[in-house]
């Protein structure tokens, strides 16, 4: 009988040799230690053992950094995720581009990360580049002309787009950050509902043509906040760029913004004119907000 229930609670034999697996012999755990490691510890990993090589040999060939300009035709990585150019000479950057994007066979079948500081790229070539990055998660191309054709590539999208701000906030429902240019009245209340529900930064320049004093003018000021006061996670939002304007908020706003964006917690700018007025937005804003005038 004892010899029974000893069998019964024995674990079979392949359980019996798992657990004697060492953790370094499990490439999901190696992988994850491969990710805190540096080039030079990640050679030196891959002569261990084939376990190691078959794991972490992709990771080697993950990050390159090129520190000359000369030879950008022997950029040809399969692996690279993020690709990155911080040469402010813009001839460089020109030759540079033109060679690795253009005059070659297009190699970087993973990347999905594309940072250009300085560089300054015409719409048509940037479309082209996003044509084949098919990938693409983030993109910094703050220098870059990024019109209708890169819009149209960058969201799969034959359709004429509108402006590229309007185009952003009706397509991108994972966007929680959008710093953008020019984007008019006209096109937000005629232009599709946005859904980008979880966006917490908005800097753009929103311009008005009709006569702010106007009941149209009103009127359209109304349906724009209504829409700006669906972004229940909004936390900075500036809607003049990056301009120190002054503003003409009243107390009613200021009772708005507390009920619509439950989540603002800081207001920058010159409210109105008049310290008054500024000094009793401050008081029904305080404590939650803090309006730095």
């Amino acid at each position: 009988m004892p010899s029974l229930l000893a069998s019964a609670l024995s674990p079979p034999p392949d359980i019996m040799n798992d657990i004697k697996l060492h953790p370094l012999d499990l490439p999901e755990i190696i992988s994850h230690i491969g990710r805190f490691l540096s080039r030079k510890d990640l050679l030196n990993c891959i002569r261990i053992s084939s376990t190691f090589y078959n794991t972490l040999i992709s990771s080697i060939w993950g990050k390159i950094r090129v520190d000359s300009e000369q030879h950008p035709e022997r950029l040809t990585w399969p692996t690279g995720e993020a690709f990155a150019v911080t040469q402010g000479d813009q001839e460089v950057c020109d030759e540079f581009y033109r060679t690795v994007f253009l005059q070659h066979p297009w190699t970087l079948t993973s990347l999905s990360v594309l940072a250009f500081a300085f560089m300054s790229i015409k719409d048509e070539d940037m479309a082209a580049l996003l044509r084949r990055m098919t990938k693409v998660k983030r993109l910094d191309v703050s220098s870059c002309d990024f019109g209708p054709l890169s819009m149209r590539e960058l969201l799969s999208s034959e359709q004429e787009t509108d402006g590229i701000v309007q185009a952003v906030l009706t397509n991108c429902p994972s966007l929680k950050e959008l710093i953008g240019p020019k984007v008019t009245v006209p096109e937000i209340i005629n232009g599709a509902e946005w859904v980008c529900t979880k966006l917490t930064d908005l800097t753009v320049f929103l311009e008005n043509d009709i006569d702010q004093e106007t009941a149209e003018s009103m009127e359209q000021q109304r349906i724009v906040f209504r829409k700006l006061g669906k972004l229940t996670d909004l936390e900075e939002l500036y809607l003049t760029g990056y301009c120190k304007n002054r503003g003409e908020m009243q107390p009613e706003d200021a009772a708005w913004l507390l009920k619509n964006w439950p989540r603002i917690e800081y207001l920058e700018g010159l409210v109105n004119i008049e310290p008054s007025v500024c000094k009793s937005i401050d008081e029904i804003l305080s404590p939650r907000v803090w309006l730095n005038y």
